[in-house]
């Protein structure tokens, strides 16, 4: 099979099952999810699994941290303000898109976009305990210890291989 792409997924699974034609399967959250509170949301997504799917793999884990950022009036979001521009777009759509930056200029961060349209709020994934992949995990990371495969958000986009091509 050729994979063109990733796709990335959160879902309400904490195991994949393996299909009959060799592909995974997992419940992925429906939109209607993000569209409550984000603080609501951001504790919800706790225990929740991260799935990443490329050509190199899937990678998946356990979501256990996450950090709510609650917008225009949210001095640490990048929607502080009403603030609009190319990387902050995303956050205006309706809550369940994935809004992926970099911090200095070389570590993604994963963060789901919450709430009605217009209303810029998100969860940034901070952390995850490695379930599958981990092999893929370890060798994107360079690093061979568990606890240092996810357990930051620059680290686990590394080890899942999540980067801005899947903002949107």
């Amino acid at each position: 099979m050729t994979f063109v792409g990733q796709k990335v997924i959160i879902s309400s699974d904490t195991s994949l099952v393996e299909t009959a034609n060799g592909g995974l399967h997992t419940e992925k959250l429906e939109r209607e999810f993000y569209i409550v509170d984000t603080l609501s949301i951001a504790r919800e997504l706790i225990g929740c699994t991260l799935v990443s799917i490329s050509g190199e793999g899937t990678t998946a884990g356990r979501i256990v941290e996450a950090e709510a950022y609650l917008g225009k009036a949210d001095s640490a979001a990048h929607a502080f303000r009403g603030r609009v521009d190319g990387r902050t777009e995303v956050l205006y759509r309706q809550g369940g898109y994935a809004y992926v930056f970099l911090i200095y200029g070389m570590y993604s961060c994963f963060n789901v976009s919450t709430g009605p349209e217009g209303v810029p709020e998100c969860v940034l994934i901070r952390a995850l305990e490695p379930l599958e992949g981990i092999e893929l995990m370890r060798s994107r990371r360079g690093r061979e210890k568990l606890t240092d495969l996810c357990s930051g958000p620059g680290k686990l986009c590394q080890a899942m291989g999540i980067s801005r091509e899947q903002y949107g």
